[in-house]
């Protein structure tokens, strides 16, 4: 497998070649500068991962993974925010009024299809699933999951080309499972990253997924705490021999 990183003050960037879609694909954990966030980042061929920290006036932290592949547009994203008290908002009222008022501003039109209950590190919120056109990126696919703790937002989120979003569903399920907020539990330690299973002589080898990542901008929530820091390149540690 070959990398090309490019060293941006002690980060990196990783951009790697293509792959196929429809599989689980290895993921490896990695943690925000700041340690509020660690992520279960795609560790194979295709994808670059970011991350803004903010510690002012309120502490923002964003990760974000995307496909940096011709014809593929999709990114995940992973993001903690504080808000002051006078804006402290229920997880209800965040993804019914603020999050949609947002969805408004970056799509030319957009739909939310379903809502349902979930629950990360054993907070209970909200996630939304939505079909939206933008402007440039044309016709997407959104899920978005929504958590609150006091004056801390969550957000865990896919999105991408909604003709490809359907062939990224495991990657999306192990990026959800794997992202771990300090502020929830105190501990960013990483679930288990999910590996492709191991492939016998008599079977098919595993297919690696492909798809669609939106650049549309990290968008903080009407309640969210400002504009975040440039966007940094993480360095991905090098993945396990063999």
């Amino acid at each position: 497998m070959s990398k090309h990183s490019l060293a941006l003050g002690a980060a990196f960037a990783v951009v790697v070649s293509a792959q196929a879609a429809d599989a689980r694909v290895p993921m490896m954990p990695v943690t925000s500068k700041d340690g509020l966030i660690t992520i279960a980042a795609p560790a194979n061929e295709g994808w670059e991962c970011i991350e803004h920290t903010t510690p002012n006036p309120y502490p923002t932290s964003l990760m974000r993974c995307r496909r940096k592949v011709a014809g593929e547009f999709f990114l995940l994203t992973v993001k903690q925010y504080q808000v002051p008290k006078e804006q402290v908002k229920t997880v209800d009222a965040l993804a019914k009024q603020v999050f949609p008022e947002d969805y408004k501003t970056f799509y030319s039109t957009y739909q939310i299809t379903s809502t349902a209950p979930v629950t990360h590190q054993s907070l209970s919120g909200i996630e939304l699933h939505l079909d939206a056109i933008h402007a440039v990126k044309g016709e997407l696919r959104k899920v978005e999951q929504i958590f609150a703790q006091g004056r801390n937002v969550f957000v865990l989120s896919a999105e991408g080309a909604r003709v490809q979003f359907g062939s990224w569903k495991m990657v999306i399920d192990d990026w959800m499972a794997g992202a771990r907020f300090k502020a929830i539990t105190g501990d960013t330690t990483a679930a288990a990253p999910a590996k492709p299973p191991a492939v016998s002589p008599s079977d098919a080898p595993a297919k690696p997924p492909a798809a669609s990542p939106s650049d549309a901008p990290a968008k903080p929530p009407a309640a969210g705490p400002g504009s975040p820091a440039p966007e940094t390149p993480v360095k991905l540690p090098p993945p396990p021999l063999g």
